[in-house]
Parts: structure tokens; C-alpha cells; sequence
């Protein structure tokens, strides 16, 4: 088949379902820790153990310290990587990394062996965020035009729905066959759903559609017809000093990116805990645990369900950094209400926040830099993110261990919530004295107002470097746009 062929239509759309299920199947595995943290501090608490409550906040939270900290150089190097043994092979090796890192975990839930488990979520942190971009890359080959972003949101609102599932399942699952039991179901979700990832390749093979090799000999591979995806790739030292180059808009945007995902998904790893010890300390034990689920599922299930009508709201209205200011607020108030007000309502608008904020602030990360820099401006932005939430469990570790109550840790995101608004002031002042041009709104936007051209100061601040229109944008910084636009 040749590469400028539309692939076959029907054949596309069971790419695109096995893709919603691989993810799904991902994201589901990822979660159990958070959905079972009193069970499985019970169980490693329990009898024949010496772990004491303190020695036990550490290693939970470490558990997404670890998994964060691979995807701090995973993506500065896994374009470079792809091109290297190609996207079948590097499908198949992050399956397999996927199932090896969960299979270490159930090891060691059934052992005792915390240490197994962490190093459990180290191999699934490595095959983890990187198979999100290579299925990314593989359904960029089947779905053109104004497809590719239909597809790629609707994979990426399935996966979400993983995170529910695992909400709403894994304590009953627990409550039948035990943590390790939990863990089990989650490596039967990878093998069964991430698995299928790479067997699209050889299903497709097998049908003699020739379509495995249009993929390596198609855009992502041919140097005749991608001349600029491979002018824009870049190595991690050069992409690392691009960002010298950046303004101090995309610095605030950075810093308010890594502040909104610290108080957010850090706080859903820890809030069984918190609702437990908090809400419902008198419950009974399996009543409490299918409760606490139910609500923590709230935050994706809004994330899934509202991404695509606040995306579209906010293309149709701009003032994006009103709408990041607004997420921010949102997400302050919703700390300050969660041990004061009914969760369910709390937990809403943490949902409401992380939809808004995640629709808003991605374009403004391309917004901020020239179009030719979009690809290191978004390594960066999330290499920073996975800092952030590296740092952020093992600082909730230690004020829970100190404080003895959740209630400080709360307050600690309060205070994460606070200076992120503060971002977002400086980020509206700066932006009012340049023109105004990322808070504009969508009516008075011009053609090419999907890339402001702001000062960007440095050595590399040149004419040439600001020439470059929205239209000389790579189809690969194009693709990171929509996929982080949609991923939160």
C-alpha cells in the first residue's frame, strides 16, 4: 500500500478501538494503589510485620515518586528512540515492560516485599507514559486530517474511564480476594487490553493489508517526504538548550502546569486515605471502601465526560489565561471545601478545575514559544510536570508522618493552590503589558492567533527564529499538540 493511501476504513476504526482499550487496560493498572490505600496498608501493616505507620505513608507515596521519575528523560528521548527500532518493536517492548512492572507488583503484594513493588512501578513507569506517545504515533498513521484529533481524544476520554473502573472495582475486588487479588486484576487488564497494542501490527500483516510496512516506510521513517519532522527532532542536550531561549511566558506556564498537576493527582493518590480518616472513620470496613471509590471516581469521570465540551468552549471563547485562572481558583476552593463540605460536591470541582485547566493550559505552552520550538517547549513542560510529580508525594509523605492527620496535607495543597494563582496573575500582567495577545478573545483573533509571536529572549532570539507561521508547524509538534490538549 502506499504510503499516501487512505488506510482501509473499516480496518482504522479497529485500530482505534484496540488503542481506547489498550490505554484504558494502562490506566486502570496504574490506579489500584490509590483505590486500595487502606487495604493495602492493612495487609503490610498486618500481622509478621514490622512496618510501622510512618515507614508505610513513605513507601505509598513512593510508589508514584518512582513511576514519575523515568518520564522526567522518557520523553525528551523516546521520539529518537522510535526512529531507532521503529513502532512496532517499541510497541511490543513497552507491552511487554507494562506487564513485567505489574506482574513485580503483584509479586510483591503477595510477599510482603514493598521494595518489589517499587521496583515494580519503576519497569511500568518506563513502559507506561511512552506507550501513551507511541500509540499516539501509530494512530497518527491510520487517521488523517480532522480525524486524528477525534481519535486521539476519544483514546485518550477512554483511558480515563480506565481510572473509573478502577475507582469503582478494585475495592470490591479486594474485598473478595485480598490486595493481591486487586493487583492480579489489573495485570489481567494489561495483558489483555495493553497487549493488543502491538498484535494490531501483526493482525493487520496477517490480513496482507501491507500496512505494518507502510509503517516504517511512511512519514515517520521516509527522509524523502518528512523533511521536517527530522530537521525538527532534537537530542536532549539541544532541546535542553532551546529552553534557554524561551520567554518568561512559557516559564509561567511551565511553572503553573508543574503547581495544578501537584495539587491534583498527587492529592487522588492519597484520598482514599484522607476520605477514610476524615469522612467516614465509623464506617464499616467494606461499605466504607466501595463508598470511598465511588467518589474518588468523580474526578476523572468529570475529565472524561467535560474535556471535550470545555476544548470546545474554550476555542469558541478564548481569554485562555482567564479560563487557567479560573481552574486554578477552582481547585484552591475545592482543598479548602474537602474536609468541610460533602465530598461528592468537593471532588466535583476538582473534576471541573482539572478539565478546564487541562484544555487551557497545553495550547498556551504553544502559544509562548515559535513554532519550531513547539516539540522541546512540550519535553520540557513535561519533564517539569513529572518532576513535580515525583517531588510532590514524598513531601505529602513527610508532612502526614509528621502531622499524624491528612488535615495538614491538605493545607499544603491549599498552599499549592495559592501560588498557582499567583502564576496566573503574574502570567495575566505579563501577557496585558505584551499586547494581550494569549488572553485575547477567540473573535478577535486572526488567522495565525493560534501562534502569538511573543519576544523570545536569548542568543537564539533572531528574525529568523519568529518567521515561521503556524502552518510551518511539524505534523509531529501538531500530533503533541492535540494529544496533551485532550490528555490532561
Amino acid at each position: 500500500m502506499s504510503t499516501t493511501e487512505a488506510p482501509p476504513v473499516n480496518l482504522r476504526w479497529v485500530v482505534l478501538a484496540l488503542a481506547c482499550l489498550a490505554l484504558s487496560g494502562q490506566y486502570y493498572a496504574y490506579d489500584i494503589p490509590s483505590a486500595i490505600n487502606d487495604q493495602m496498608k492493612a495487609r503490610f501493616m498486618g500481622e509478621g510485620s514490622r512496618m510501622t505507620e510512618e515507614e508505610y505513608t513513605y513507601y505509598f507515596n513512593l510508589l508514584y515518586t518512582v513511576y514519575a521519575l523515568p518520564n522526567m528523560i522518557t520523553p525528551l528521548v523516546l521520539g529518537v528512540s522510535m526512529e531507532w527500532i521503529g513502532i512496532r518493536s517499541m510497541l511490543l517492548l513497552l507491552a511487554l515492560l507494562l506487564f513485567i512492572g505489574q506482574l513485580l507488583q503483584c509479586v510483591g503484594t503477595y510477599h510482603l516485599s514493598m521494595g518489589t513493588v517499587l521496583l515494580g512501578r519503576v519497569v511500568y513507569g518506563l513502559g507506561g507514559e511512552s506507550m501513551n506517545v507511541a500509540q499516539t504515533t501509530l494512530l497518527a498513521e491510520w487517521f488523517r486530517g480532522h480525524e486524528i484529533a477525534f481519535a486521539l481524544g476519544l483514546n485518550l476520554s477512554v483511558a480515563r474511564f480506565g481510572s473509573v473502573l478502577n475507582d469503582l472495582l478494585s475495592p470490591g475486588i479486594e474485598a473478595h480476594y485480598g490486595v493481591t487479588g486487586a493487583f492480579v486484576a489489573g495485570l489481567i487488564a494489561v495483558a489483555s487490553k495493553s497487549g493488543k497494542a502491538p498484535s494490531v501490527f501483526f493482525s493487520v500483516f496477517r490480513r496482507g493489508t501491507g500496512r505494518v510496512d507502510a509503517l516504517h516506510s511512511g512519514p515517520l521513517y521516509n527522509n524523502e517526504d518528512n523533511k521536517v519532522e527530522e530537521s525538527s527532532s532534537e537530542s536532549v542536550g539541544e532541546s535542553l538548550r532551546s529552553s534557554l531561549s524561551f520567554s518568561v511566558e512559557f516559564w509561567l506556564v511551565c511553572l503553573g502546569c508543574v503547581l495544578a498537576y501537584a495539587m491534583i493527582l498527587p492529592f487522588n493518590n492519597i484520598a482514599a486515605a484522607f476520605f477514610v480518616e476524615v469522612w467516614y472513620p465509623t464506617m464499616k470496613k467494606e461499605a466504607v471502601h466501595i463508598r470511598v471509590g465511588q467518589i474518588m471516581g468523580i474526578l476523572f469521570g468529570v475529565s472524561a465526560l467535560g474535556s471535550p465540551i470545555a476544548g470546545i468552549c474554550i476555542d469558541k471563547l478564548g481569554y485562555r489565561i482567564h479560563f487557567l485562572l479560573a481552574s486554578f481558583t477552582m481547585a484552591s476552593v475545592a482543598h479548602v471545601m474537602l474536609p468541610l463540605i460533602d465530598p461528592v460536591i468537593s471532588m466535583a470541582l476538582l473534576g471541573i478545575s482539572y478539565t478546564v485547566f487541562a484544555s487551557a493550559v497545553w495550547p498556551l505552552v504553544a502559544a509562548t514559544v515559535p513554532p519550531r520550538k513547539t516539540g522541546a517547549a512540550y519535553g520540557v513542560t513535561t519533564a517539569a510536570q513529572n518532576f513535580g510529580l515525583a517531588l510532590t508525594p514524598v513531601i505529602v509523605a513527610h508532612i502526614r508522618s509528621s502531622a499524624g492527620s491528612y488535615l495538614a496535607v491538605e493545607r499544603f495543597f491549599f498552599f499549592i493552590g495559592t501560588a498557582s494563582i499567583g502564576v496566573g496573575v503574574l502570567l495575566w500582567m505579563r501577557d496585558n503589558r505584551s499586547g494581550g495577545l494569549l488572553n485575547s478573545p477567540a473573535r478577535s483573533r486572526g488567522p495565525d492567533a493560534a501562534q502569538p509571536k511573543l519576544p523570545v529572549e536569548g542568543p537564539e532570539s533572531s528574525d529568523d527564529s519568529d518567521d515561521m507561521g503556524p502552518q510551518e508547524l511539524s505534523e509531529a509538534d501538531r500530533l503533541l499538540l492535540t494529544q496533551n490538549i485532550v490528555a490532561g
